[in-house]
């Protein structure tokens, strides 16, 4: 929408107030130039009247994005200054990555990456992440903080037998998922197996559904430094939070919900437990065709 302020030709939510100021900001007049024209106020802003400025005999008018004087002079273009100034911004927020913690092959790339998501906005933007070691720490004091799994595995609901067996499990298949030596292929069935030896041991140790609050009460899990800040934002611009994890959903769900972030902007593709008629867990099942429309 274009309002029309005297000489001028404003066009609304395009432009930030402070470069519109710098616009009309007040010139020196000759003494021989008309009296000044009244006050200019930035309709709809609910800002007080500018100063009169005083234009000069050949006057400036600014028609869509470009200001173009009277004897065809070209002057700055407001959008190009609109530009510069998000510009200027972005390369603030790339300085403050330039620390030696912080490592970036390309930051021209992030650069323009955090230019475009400010000029698309909220509305266009999702937000999809992981959740082990993304939203939760790697670790803490020194020590390992656990995975969704982990905190299954090592709660102390889980019989010292079964742990024991969990343990000779992950030290048998583990080192053969980041063998960099064996393909996919050769490392899919062998996944399968421990997944499906680890589901067994699992099952048989009847845990119940509401047992999973206390399970993580008791567990090392603590979400990433800044975690309410980051979880706060992304609520209140209602900006979706994609949560995707090979995870266990049911665990991962109630350490945000213990977090107090656990937000309607939130949705969680992982797996479930499936419990039974008497809430003891006997099968995983995976969430994803309940979670479709979120897509």
């Amino acid at each position: 929408m274009a309002f029309g302020l005297g000489n001028l030709m404003i066009i609304k939510d395009v432009f930030q107030i402070s470069l519109l100021r710098a616009l009309l900001r007040p010139r020196p007049s000759p003494t021989h130039l008309p009296s000044a024209p009244p006050p200019l106020r930035l309709f709809p802003w609910p800002s007080p009247p500018l100063p009169s400025p005083r234009f000069p005999s050949a006057g400036v008018e600014v028609a869509g994005a470009c200001a173009v004087s009277f004897q065809g002079r070209a002057i700055s273009s407001v959008a190009r200054a609109d530009r510069r100034t998000m510009a200027e911004e972005v390369k603030e927020q790339v300085k403050d990555l330039m620390k030696a913690t912080v490592l970036m092959r390309h930051p021209q790339q992030v650069q323009e990456i955090i230019r475009s998501l400010r000029k698309g906005g909220c509305n266009k933007l999702q937000v999809i992440s992981d959740f082990d070691m993304t939203l939760t720490r790697f670790g803490f004091n020194g020590k390992r903080c656990p995975t969704s799994y982990n905190i299954l595995d090592n709660s102390k609901l889980i019989s010292e037998e079964c742990q024991k067996k969990l343990k000779d499990l992950l030290h048998y298949y583990y080192p053969i998922e980041i063998d960099p030596n064996r393909t996919v292929k050769e490392k899919f069935p062998l996944m399968v197996e421990w997944w499906t030896k680890a589901h067994n041991l699992l099952c048989q140790q009847k845990i119940q559904k509401y047992q999973i609050a206390q399970i993580v009460r008791d567990s090392d899990a603590m979400l990433r430094e800044g975690f309410e800040t980051f979880f706060s934002t992304l609520y209140r611009s209602n900006i979706p939070l994609l949560i995707f994890s090979a995870g266990i959903g049911d665990i991962l769900e109630e350490i945000i919900r213990q977090m107090n972030v656990f937000h309607p902007n939130i949705h969680v593709v992982s797996n479930y437990m499936d419990f039974d008629e008497s809430f003891h867990f006997h099968q995983r099942i995976s969430g994803a065709s309940e979670e479709e429309d979120k897509f």
